[in-house]
């Protein structure tokens, strides 16, 4: 993936993307507020959604070559709860680009108030 001429015709070479999405009922625990864990899975989508922007879903990864990514290591800094509705954005940068490997910073953030949750993380290596 580091090489241009790697990339799938029309495939992207931007580094940074950005996801939206909204908090359900499903993702708060009893006092209305997102569980620590679904941060991981709004990170999940952003990635899911990056890595298919830029020409690369899973699903051909796995078909075509047998590839899967896996997170390998993640960190997570909480600075407040995103609650119940809230409008939230998963900004997703690619940091580094290796030849089996990936690293991003995450960051998910509240449209409407001034916080966010800094996530990096980086993919298995084979």
């Amino acid at each position: 993936m580091s090489h241009p001429e790697e990339r799938p015709e029309g495939a992207s070479r931007r580094t940074h993307h950005t996801f939206p999405l909204r908090v359900y009922y499903e993702d708060t625990d009893a006092a209305g507020m997102v569980y620590h864990a679904n941060y991981l899975k709004f990170a999940e989508r952003g990635r899911s959604e990056m890595l298919r922007g830029l020409g690369f879903p899973h699903s051909r990864l796995c078909e075509e070559s047998g590839v899967g990514f896996a997170v390998r290591r993640c960190s997570v800094e909480y600075r407040a709860p995103a609650r119940l509705e809230d409008a939230l954005t998963v900004d997703t940068r690619l940091t580094d680009v290796g030849a089996a490997t990936l690293q991003a910073h995450q960051q998910i953030a509240a449209t409407a108030r001034c916080w966010s949750i800094s996530m990096s993380s980086s993919p298995a290596s084979p």
